[in-house]
């Protein structure tokens, strides 16, 4: 979602600018411009969503402010054919008592005018309600001109708690989609360790995805830990003998692939993006990387080799299972993908330590380009005392 202001007061339009991007996860960009001339060119190159709008402006930078420019400005927003038409126009002003020739104007055309003034806290919760209404908003009517089908897979150990909380999030901010919880049941540590039981869960959950890919519907799916792993293998057996060009957003959480996992398999299904979100203290995963055949630790140090929008790393301060502590990180960086076809980008919020981030992660690769070898020698010791 994106929001311009408009206002010559500039401390109080950087103020309102850090609380949108604190109060609403859904807002892409804000920009700021100063006078109505600004305002006009910027809503001639870009679409805004949400317009916030003194109503005391000069038309120039520089120039002398009056009520008359910005009600002319909104006149011509309404009327113009070159102007892209906000979703939403909030009035602002240091006080009403200084439009109150013009407020009843200035109300026809926006959702509210309201005092934003040095000292006063009452907008944020009138300007915080307008922005979450106008996202529920955009996202349900966006998902509602496309046929949407959302699909989630849990990790092992779990019954996947997460996966209906974020239905709960998606009906509540979106409406209600196609919706699929995709559970296994437990799976134990053992199973995991185990590479022909991996793939006879990848089988099922293959046959599953087969016939939802095909429904030509929008598809995106979610997945965290092995149900990553599920996913990957899937699709890529998918690929060979169906179409998967409807596939729109494959979501990794704390992933156990390799790092060096090839996604090129899905180079032909050009709407498609894999977004892998890491956690930097994931610990569960450096047990992947250094003992079981066949995993990695993707959701902790990201896939190897080049960036770019088919496959996304984004990287957050959490262990294995942070992406679920509460509802906010898929209020904030998941339901919003439903919204949005422009690719997600790259995103890096980690605190680099040494140790953490280095040695730690270097010795754990070590022992995962060894592990092979360490199990085959396990297995030809064995043969030979039985055969002994």
């Amino acid at each position: 979602m994106r929001v311009l202001i408009v206002d010559d007061d500039v401390e109080r339009s950087n103020k309102m600018k850090v609380f949108i991007k604190e109060a609403s996860e859904f807002v892409d960009e804000v920009f700021e411009v100063i006078s109505t001339s600004e305002a006009k060119e910027a809503l001639k190159r870009t679409y805004i969503d949400v317009l916030i709008l003194d109503v005391v402006l000069p038309y120039r930078p520089g120039g002398k402010a009056a009520a008359s420019n910005g009600l002319n400005f909104l006149e011509m927003v309404f009327t113009s054919p070159f102007i892209r038409k906000p979703e939403k126009i909030i009035g602002i002003t240091g006080h009403l008592d200084d439009i109150a020739n013009f407020k009843e104007k200035f109300e026809e055309k926006c959702l509210t005018v309201m005092e934003v003034f040095p000292g006063g806290e009452s907008w944020k919760r009138k300007l915080g309600g307008a922005l979450a209404h106008t996202a529920d908003s955009k996202i349900s009517r966006v998902v509602s001109e496309r046929d949407v089908v959302v699909v989630t897979v849990h990790g092992i150990r779990t019954f996947g708690s997460w996966q209906d909380r974020l239905k709960r999030l998606i009906n509540s901010h979106v409406g209600f989609v196609d919706y699929n919880s995709y559970k296994y049941g437990f799976f134990s540590l053992f199973s995991f360790c185990v590479p022909f039981l991996r793939d006879r869960e990848v089988r099922v959950l293959k046959g599953k995805l087969s016939d939802l890919i095909s429904s030509g519907k929008d598809v995106y799916i979610f997945s965290h830990s092995f149900g990553t792993y599920l996913v990957a293998m899937s699709l890529r057996g998918l690929v060979e003998d169906k179409n998967v060009e409807s596939l729109r957003r494959v979501v990794l959480s704390g992933s156990v692939l390799k790092r060096n996992f090839d996604w090129s398999f899905l180079a032909g299904c050009e709407n498609c993006q894999v977004v892998n979100d890491c956690g930097d203290s994931d610990s569960v995963l450096l047990l992947s990387e250094a003992i079981v055949v066949g995993t990695g630790m993707a959701g902790r140090s990201g896939f190897k080799g080049f960036e770019n929008k088919k496959v996304v790393n984004r990287f957050f301060q959490g262990g294995h299972s942070f992406y679920f502590d509460g509802d906010d990180f898929m209020k904030r960086f998941w339901v919003p993908m439903l919204e949005s076809e422009n690719p997600v980008e790259s995103y890096d919020d980690r605190r680099y330590k040494v140790f953490k981030n280095d040695f730690v992660d270097q010795v754990v690769i070590a022992l995962g380009q060894v592990k092979c070898a360490v199990y085959f020698s396990a297995v030809i010791f064995v043969a030979f005392l039985i055969y002994m």
